[in-house]
């Protein structure tokens, strides 16, 4: 697994696939930067978790989970329906033409705890489904996503990466506090 954001990755070599859940890396999300690669993960890999912790980009956009391969991330695609209850209780549909990844957040400038499942759904790991749980760590405020989606990769290779993003591309506050863990099996 390798990690990082787009200016730095960092290997954490190679872990074996035995269809125990593994911990592939934590990063520290107060390092800047308005992405963070996931990569590396083992031909195999048959779910991915996600879990961040006081997480807070600036900005108000989507914040979202791309699943890529060897060939790069799909940016697009994604069919998702989405429960947002922000300010009033109101819930919102997901535009179709907002199909840019996984979303786990909309109102990201406050914190938030997130727990991402994405699991396998072929047998070849080109078709995937993700679902997000998050919501506002801090008493003023009470903003949660709930979100599933699917998404079917671009070619016949399997699913070897994500990227956690922006959609506005807006950079990480650095609170000096966060962190983002990534589990597989």
């Amino acid at each position: 697994i390798r990690i990082g954001h787009a200016t730095s990755l960092i290997s954490l070599g190679n872990i074996m696939h035995d269809g125990a859940l593994k911990q592939g890396a934590i990063l520290p999300s107060n390092t800047g930067g308005s992405a963070f690669d996931f990569t590396g993960f083992p031909v195999n890999t048959s779910v991915i978790y996600v879990v961040m912790d006081e997480q807070d980009w600036s900005g108000q956009a989507w914040t979202v989970i791309q699943l890529g391969t060897v060939n790069g991330l799909k940016t697009s695609g994604y069919d998702s329906a989405v429960a947002y209850p922000g300010s009033g209780n109101s819930y919102y549909a997901n535009n179709a033409a907002d199909n840019n990844g996984i979303k786990y957040v909309y109102v990201a400038s406050t914190e938030h705890a997130v727990i991402a499942e994405i699991w396998r759904a072929n047998h070849s790991g080109t078709r995937w489904v993700g679902k997000t749980l998050s919501h506002t760590q801090e008493d003023n405020s009470s903003y949660s996503c709930h979100s599933l989606c699917d998404v079917q990769l671009d070619g016949a290779e399997p699913l070897d990466r994500i990227r956690i993003i922006n959609t506005a591309g807006t950079p990480k506050t650095s609170s000096g506090k966060g962190n983002m863990t990534v589990y597989f099996m």
